[in-house]
C-alpha cells in the first residue's frame, strides 16, 4: 500500500501523561511528501521511545537521541524523516516537562536545538510541521516561539 494511503488510513495513538487519544494522521501533512515522511518517522520514534518515559525523562532521551544519530541525511525524504524524529522528540518532552517529569524540561530544550536547523534547512514552517502529529497545533506552535525565544536570550 502507497504511504499516502497509509497516513490517510492511520491513526495515531498518543500518550501523554496517562491521556490516550486515538486521532486521524493530519490530512494537510499529506500536501507535503516530505512532511508525510516525517509523519511516519515520528509513529516509528513513538513507537520504539515513549514505553521509557516514565519516572524521569533520561530512557526516552537516550533513545530519541539513537534514532536522531542513526538517522541518515542523504536524500531529501531521509532529511524529513529526521525532523519528523526531532519533531515527536521534542513535543514528548515538552508535554512531560509540562506534567513535571524530571529531565524533561532540559531535554526539550535540547530537542529543540536539534530540530531548528532542519526545519531551517528544509524550509518547514512550525504550522506545517505540527500538522505531523496531531494536537492542538495553536498552543504547540506558541509553546514552539516561546522556547526558541528562551534559547536566545543570554545566560545571566
Amino acid at each position: 500500500m502507497h504511504c499516502t494511503s497509509l497516513l490517510r488510513l492511520a491513526a495515531v495513538l498518543i500518550a501523554f501523561g496517562g491521556l490516550v487519544r486515538l486521532a486521524p494522521v493530519a490530512t494537510a501533512a499529506d500536501d507535503r511528501p516530505g512532511l508525510q515522511s516525517s509523519a511516519m518517522a515520528s509513529l516509528d520514534a513513538r513507537n520504539q521511545c515513549q514505553r521509557l518515559m516514565h519516572e524521569d525523562a533520561d530512557e526516552f532521551t537516550h533513545c530519541a537521541r539513537a534514532l536522531l544519530e542513526a538517522a541518515p541525511v542523504d536524500s531529501a525524504e531521509q532529511r524529513y524523516r529526521k525532523l519528523g524524529i526531532a519533531y515527536y522528540a521534542w513535543l514528548s518532552t515538552t508535554a512531560a516537562a509540562k506534567n513535571g517529569l524530571p529531565g524533561a524540561e532540559q531535554s526539550a530544550h535540547d530537542f529543540l536545538r536539534l530540530l531548528q536547523p532542519l526545519q531551517l534547512a528544509l524550509k518547514v514552517e512550525d504550522a506545517a510541521l505540527c500538522t505531523t502529529i496531531p494536537g492542538d497545533c495553536t498552543a504547540r506552535v506558541a509553546r514552539l516561539k516561546q522556547m526558541e525565544r528562551e534559547l536566545t536570550r543570554p545566560v545571566p
